[in-house]
């Protein structure tokens, strides 16, 4: 898993969207914790980060902004190309930010 460079230059959405990027595409305990909540349950992101290896680039973006960010997680069975079976919201209100991944919770479902 990549994290987020030193670079200053980056936006802090840029910042968070790197850092979701990086927990959808590489860090299964984090998505065990998140799809162990109902579809549609709005979680702390802090929490589901909690003493896994990312959780101090995240405490390094949460440094530059007040409020939380929480995530959720809702079904999707008809998606277009029958490939992704779950949207995984992100967002952090007091930056109106928010990002939106498809992921193929099939997948993870059979590493289980």
């Amino acid at each position: 898993m990549e994290f987020l460079e030193s670079d200053d230059t980056l936006s802090v959405e840029d910042k968070l969207s790197s850092l979701s990027a990086d927990l959808v595409s590489g860090e299964d305990i984090f998505l065990s914790r998140l799809f162990a909540y109902p579809p549609g349950i709005a979680t702390d992101l802090d929490e589901l980060c909690r003493s896994l290896e990312i959780e101090l680039e995240l405490q390094k973006v949460r440094e530059e902004f007040q409020g939380k960010i929480v995530v959720t997680w809702i079904d999707y069975p008809n998606a277009e190309f029958q490939e992704y079976s779950a949207i995984i919201l992100f967002l952090a209100e007091s930056t109106f930010w928010n990002q939106i991944a498809l992921y193929n919770k099939r997948l993870f479902d059979e590493k289980q």
